[in-house]
C-alpha cells in the first residue's frame, strides 16, 4: 500500500477521534471556559512537534511508521485532548454537571441544534466547495497555475480560523446576552467582533496584496507559480475584509441563533465565484476573471449577511422592568 494511502486510511478511520474533541471542545467553549481549549490545542501542538518525527522517523533502534507515523501523531493528540475534555465535563469540574448515561433521546433538543449546527455546515460546506471548484478552473492553465494559486488561497483559508478566533468567543458572549434579554449588548457584542474581524482581515489582505512574494516564496521558487500567486492576491487580497466580516456575521448568527443571512450569503458567494468562474472560462477570459469572481463572491457573502446584523434579525428588544 502506497505511503499516502495508510496515511488517509489511519486519518479517515479514526476521524471520529477529530470529531469528538471538537465537539467536546466547543462545549467546553459553549460554558464560557475559553481558558482550557487553549491549554489543550496549543499544549497538543506542542507535544506534536517532537512526536510527529518520533513516530515517523523512529529513535535509536526503533524503527518509525514513516508518513503513517503523523497520522498517528494527529490522531494520539486528538484522543488525549478528547479525554482531558471529557474529564473537566463529567469531573464536575466546570458550570456543567453531565449524568454519565445519556439522557432520553427527545426531538426538541435535535432540532434545536440543528436549527444552527446543520445550517451552519452550509457555510462550512460552500466555502470549502468553492475552494475546490474554483482550483480546478485554475488548473486548466497547468501545474503551475494551480501552485500559484494554491498558495494564494491558503492564505485566504487561514482567515477562517483567525476570524473564528474573534467571532466564536463572541458567539458565546451574544447568546448569553439574549438569553438574559440583554439585546443591546448582544449588538455591541456582534458590532465589536464584525469590526475586529473585518480589519484583521482586510489588513491581512492588503498586506498579501502589496507584497504578494512575501507569502508566496515560503511555497514555490518557480516564476510561472510566482506570478499567477501574486496575481490571485493582487485581486482578491482588498476583498479579504468582506471574507472576515461574513465570517464574523457566521459566528455572530450562532449566538443569535439565526442563519438565514450568513447562509445566504454563503451561497450567494458560491454562486457568484463558481459561475463567474465558469463564465470565464467558457469565454476564454485569462485567470484575472476568475479571481475577480473569488473576490465579488468575498464581498457578496459579507455585505449580504451584514443586511441581518442590520435588520436585529435574532436580538429581540431588550428586557426592561417593565416587562
Amino acid at each position: 500500500m502506497a505511503p499516502w494511502a495508510r496515511y488517509s486510511n489511519l486519518v479517515f478511520g479514526g476521524a471520529v477521534l477529530i470529531w469528538l474533541f471538537n465537539l467536546l471542545l466547543a462545549t467546553v467553549r459553549g460554558t464560557g471556559n475559553l481558558v482550557l481549549p487553549v491549554y489543550v490545542v496549543c499544549g497538543g501542538a506542542l507535544l506534536l512537534f517532537p512526536l510527529s518525527p518520533l513516530l515517523i522517523f523512529g529513535i535509536g533502534g526503533i524503527d518509525g511508521l514513516g508518513v503513517a507515523g503523523g497520522a498517528v501523531a494527529i490522531l494520539a493528540y486528538h484522543a488525549v485532548g478528547s479525554v482531558c475534555f471529557a474529564v473537566h465535563l463529567w469531573g464536575r469540574k466546570g458550570v456543567l454537571a453531565p449524568r454519565l448515561t445519556p439522557p432520553r433521546p427527545r426531538l426538541q433538543p435535535v432540532w434545536e441544534v440543528l436549527r444552527v449546527g446543520g445550517m451552519s455546515t452550509v457555510v462550512s460546506s460552500t466555502t470549502n466547495i468553492t475552494l475546490a471548484i474554483l482550483t480546478g478552473y485554475v488548473g486548466l492553465q497547468g501545474v503551475a497555475a494551480v501552485a500559484g494559486y494554491g498558495a494564494g488561497a491558503r492564505l485566504e483559508f487561514l482567515l477562517v480560523p483567525l476570524t473564528y478566533g474573534i467571532g466564536g468567543p463572541a458567539a458565546i458572549l451574544i447568546g448569553t446576552s439574549i438569553g438574559a434579554g440583554q439585546s443591546r449588548r448582544a449588538l455591541q457584542t456582534a458590532w465589536i467582533a464584525i469590526a475586529l474581524g473585518t480589519l484583521a482581515a482586510e489588513a491581512i489582505g492588503i498586506a498579501a496584496a502589496l507584497f504578494p512574494l512575501q507569502w508566496l516564496g515560503a511555497f514555490t521558487t518557480d516564476p510561472v507559480a510566482l506570478a499567477i500567486g501574486a496575481d490571485y492576491l493582487r485581486t482578491t487580497g482588498p476583498f479579504f475584509g468582506f471574507f472576515g466580516l461574513g465570517y464574523a456575521l457566521y459566528c455572530a448568527g450562532q449566538g443569535a441563533g439565526r442563519m438565514e443571512w450568513p447562509v445566504a450569503g454563503a451561497i450567494v458567494r458560491a454562486v457568484i465565484a463558481i459561475g463567474g468562474g465558469l463564465l470565464v472560462v467558457h469565454t476564454g477570459g485569462g485567470l484575472g476573471g476568475i479571481f475577480l469572481a473569488a473576490g465579488l463572491g468575498m464581498a457578496a457573502f459579507g455585505l449580504i449577511g451584514l443586511c441581518g446584523l442590520l435588520l436585529r434579525v435574532g436580538y429581540g428588544k431588550e428586557k426592561t422592568g417593565l416587562n
